[in-house]
């Protein structure tokens, strides 16, 4: 992949909202596996965060055109997140956050997540967002199957348009649409399997898992997801990307998946314990957008650190030629 990866690593005391700040004082503090969307007001960011208390939380900021958090912005915004009581969710379900995605439509600002990894089976919400203040709207939406489903689901993404379709995975590229709403719980249903891309494996030992919210560029969706490499002694999580049609079946393309060896910057790096010891290395996407000829992706790093990392467009272009075959390095010319 010729040209540059530069990244933006930005400070977790930039990110804490005060109101956290003051209850919680300066001891450690993780932000990561943010989600950005570009909007008429700017760039917005939300990120999942975890303080001395180890409550996982989420917050929403703004940042300017240089990809710096403008201070007055941070809002504690799982404070505010409510669910309908008549459901009788678990304190653990309502307390704890994870892995925070936007996605806006019609003029409409939404954020779902997921409540973590927990017995019998976790949960996926989302919730309307104030447009202006990024503040909830109303009451969170549960996302379920009308089939039977596996006891962790945590990939859902949704497609440009509104609420009624998703990617249910990525590998296979599963497909699913909404079928009734039943009280605060949005239902969906699995399509017919799309057939699948014919390209050659070019994720070498990793799987692919769901990440940002696919955007529509040129007539495709481009998904940035993550790759779990597993071997005997690490588990690293990487980013690739694949695309697919934007009209049903939503068919995969044939070059099929491509892992973007993307280097970890220096200031990303571990400086608090691991959440997750199990964890070797860290770069996690959950975020996108296409803006000034580039793409802009939002990662964890190491379960730590927020992140942005500008990947020139001819690049991702070049990378996802099928005549190409393997990881494609990409240089990182710079970060902060």
């Amino acid at each position: 992949m010729n040209g540059g990866a530069r990244w933006t690593v930005l400070r977790a005391g930039a990110l804490i909202p005060p109101a956290w700040r003051r209850s919680q004082g300066a001891g450690p503090a993780w932000c990561f596996n943010p989600s950005l969307l570009r909007c008429p007001q700017g760039w917005l960011l939300v990120y999942r965060v975890v303080l001395a208390d180890q409550q996982r939380r989420l917050a929403l900021c703004r940042l300017d055109e240089h990809l710096s958090v403008i201070d007055g912005t941070q809002i504690p915004l799982s404070d505010r997140i409510r669910f309908d009581p008549r459901e009788g969710y678990s304190e653990r379900v309502t307390t704890w956050f994870a892995d925070p995605r936007l996605h806006a439509f019609a003029g409409r600002l939404f954020v779902y997540f997921n409540s973590g990894w927990h017995a019998p089976r976790n949960h996926q919400f989302v919730v309307e967002l104030q447009a202006d203040t990024g503040w909830p709207a109303d009451l969170a939406l549960e996302i379920d199957l009308v089939e039977s489903r596996q006891p962790l689901e945590k990939n859902w993404v949704f497609l440009a348009g509104g609420l009624d379709t998703l990617v249910y995975s990525p590998s296979p590229h599963r497909i699913a649409r909404q079928v009734d709403q039943a009280g605060r719980r949005l239902r969906y249903q699995l399509a017919d399997a799309a057939p699948p891309a014919p390209g050659p494996d070019r994720l070498g030992p990793g799987l692919l898992r769901g990440g940002a919210t696919p955007v529509p560029h040129q007539g495709l969706y481009y998904s940035f997801c993550h790759v779990i490499q597993s071997q005997p002694e690490r588990i690293d999580y990487r980013v690739g990307l694949y695309r697919f049609g934007t009209q049903a079946p939503h068919a995969p393309r044939p070059e099929g998946a491509v892992l973007l060896d993307l280097a970890l910057p220096e200031s990303g790096r571990r400086q608090q314990p691991p959440l997750n010891p199990a964890v070797s290395e860290v770069i996690y996407p959950g975020g996108a957008a296409f803006h000034d000829h580039a793409w802009f992706v939002a990662c964890g790093l190491n379960d730590e650190h927020c992140a942005i990392v500008r990947l020139d467009a001819e690049a991702v272009e070049a990378c996802l030629a099928p005549a190409r075959a393997g990881p494609t390095q990409v240089a990182d010319t710079s970060s902060r």
